[in-house]
C-alpha cells in the first residue's frame, strides 16, 4: 500500500452529500498556511456494464485508452468540481482518470507532477484501498453506504454527518488536526569542527543554506526559531536572516553557551509560541516536509516523535518535541547530561523510520560539502 501522509482523502457514503464543498473549504483553509493541491481521483471498473452514476454516462470511463490519464484544471471560473476546488485556492488541481488494476501506478504518476512538499487533498472512495493518506474523512449520509462507501467505511480517521447537504464540520478546526500549529527550531550552535567553518554560514551560488532552510520550514511551520550558542553568532544570524520568510522567526541563544545540542533544543522550545516543535539543524540543508508531516501525525500522542536511520540509529535532529517533555530536559541538563537523546528513557518516544532517504543529507565535513554542490 502506497503511503501518502502528506495527503487527506475525503469520501463519502452516497452522493450529494457535500464532499466536493468539503474539499473547497478544506483548500481554502489550508491554503493561507502551506501550499495546497486539489485532486479528484476516478477509478474505472473493468468488464462494461451499465454507467455506474445511470443513464448512458458522460464519456469518462470509455474515453480511457491508457491504464491512466492525468488532466490539469485551469479554469478557476467554470462550474465543475475541480473548477471549484482551483478557485478555493489549490496552487493547482489535476483530475487522476485510472483502471482499478492501476491505482497506485497511476498515483505514483501524479505524485511525479506535484510538490512532495505541500498538502494534497483528494477526493476518492476506492483511493482508500489502495494509499495510506494521512487523514481519511468519510461524509455520511443516512441511507445505505454505497458499494465503494462500505469497502472502506471502517478505515476512516473521521466520520462526518451531513445535514442538509454539507459536511457537518468546521473544516478550519479540521484543517487544524491535520497540521495543527506548531514551531520549527534550527539549531546553528554546533562547532563545526570536522567542517572546518560555521556550518550556518554555508552559500550555495551566493545564498545562504541556512536561509533556504528557514524559508523552507516556514511553508508548514507557523513560526521559525533559530538557535544560536552565543549573542556575537545570534548577531550575525539576525543580520543573515533578515527579512527571510513569511511567518514570525527569531534567534535565540542558548540559555548556557557550550553545554551541547540537548540545551540548544532547550532553549529555543522554552520560547516557543506551541507545545509541539520540529527540531533540525543548519546542516541538513532540505528539510522534507512530506517526512515531517509523517512524524507530525504522531506527535500529539507521544513527548518525542523520532527519526530513525537505515541502519537503525535515531536521528535526535530530525525530530518532534513537546513542551511536555521540557521538565525532563532540564533534569538531565542539571545532571551534566549533553547528549539530546539521554532523557529518551524518561519520557514517551515514537521511532519513525526514514522512508523515501533521497532528500536527506547531512554536511558534516568537507566532502560531504563538496559532494552537495556539485548535486
Amino acid at each position: 500500500m502506497l503511503s501518502i501522509p502528506n495527503l487527506i482523502l475525503i469520501g463519502s457514503t452516497d452522493r450529494n452529500l457535500g464532499k466536493t464543498r468539503l474539499s473547497v473549504d478544506l483548500i481554502s483553509a489550508l491554503s493561507a498556511r502551506t501550499p495546497v493541491y486539489g485532486v479528484k481521483v476516478t477509478v474505472i471498473r473493468s468488464g462494461g456494464g451499465p454507467c455506474p452514476r445511470g443513464g448512458e454516462g458522460c464519456g469518462v470511463c470509455s474515453s480511457l485508452e491508457s491504464e491512466w490519464l492525468i488532466t490539469e484544471e485551469l479554469d478557476p471560473t467554470g462550474a465543475k468540481d475541480t473548477c471549484r476546488l482551483l478557485a478555493a485556492g489549490a496552487d493547482s488541481v489535476l483530475w487522476l482518470r485510472v483502471a482499478e488494476n492501476h491505482v497506485v501506478e497511476g498515483m505514483n504518476a501524479l505524485l511525479e507532477q506535484l510538490d512532495e512538499e505541500a498538502v494534497i487533498v483528494a477526493e476518492s472512495n476506492s483511493l482508500r484501498r489502495a494509499v495510506e493518506p494521512g487523514m481519511f474523512v468519510m461524509v455520511v449520509g443516512d441511507g445505505e453506504p454505497k458499494p465503494t462507501a462500505a469497502a472502506v467505511l471502517d478505515l476512516a480517521d473521521r466520520r462526518i454527518a451531513s445535514v442538509d447537504g454539507r459536511a457537518a464540520v468546521d473544516a478550519r478546526q479540521l484543517a487544524r488536526e491535520f497540521l495543527p500549529p506548531f514551531s520549527a527550531v534550527v539549531l546553528t550552535g554546533g562547532e563545526s569542527s570536522r567542517m572546518g567553518r560555521d556550518k550556518a554560514l554555508l552559500e550555495v551560488k551566493g545564498r545562504s543554506v541556512l536561509r533556504e532552510i528557514v524559508e523552507r520550514l516556514g511553508r508548514m511551520a507557523d513560526e521559525v526559531i533559530v538557535g544560536a550558542s552565543d549573542p556575537e553568532q545570534a548577531a550575525t544570524l539576525r543580520t543573515l536572516l533578515s527579512g527571510a520568510g513569511t511567518k514570525p522567526l527569531r534567534v535565540i541563544c542558548d540559555d548556557e553557551p557550550g553545554q551541547g545540542p540537548l540545551m540548544g533544543i532547550y532553549s529555543a522550545m522554552r520560547s516557543a509560541s506551541h507545545d509541539l516543535c520540529f527540531v533540525t539543524a543548519c546542516d541538513i540543508p532540505e528539510p522534507s516536509l512530506a517526512h515531517m508531516l509523517a512524524l507530525r501525525t504522531c506527535a500529539a500522542r507521544n513527548d518525542v516523535v523520532v527519526t530513525v536511520e537505515a541502519d537503525g540509529r535515531m536521528n535526535a535532529m530530525l525530530a518532534f518535541y513537546s513542551r511536555a517533555a521540557l521538565p525532563r530536559m532540564k533534569a538531565h541538563l542539571d545532571e551534566g547530561h549533553r547528549r539530546i537523546v539521554s532523557f529518551y528513557d524518561d519520557v514517551r518516544v515514537q521511532q519513525i523510520p526514514l522512508a523515501n532517504p533521497g532528500w536527506y543529507r547531512n554536511l558534516n565535513t568537507p566532502e560531504d560539502w563538496r559532494e552537495y554542490l556539485e548535486r
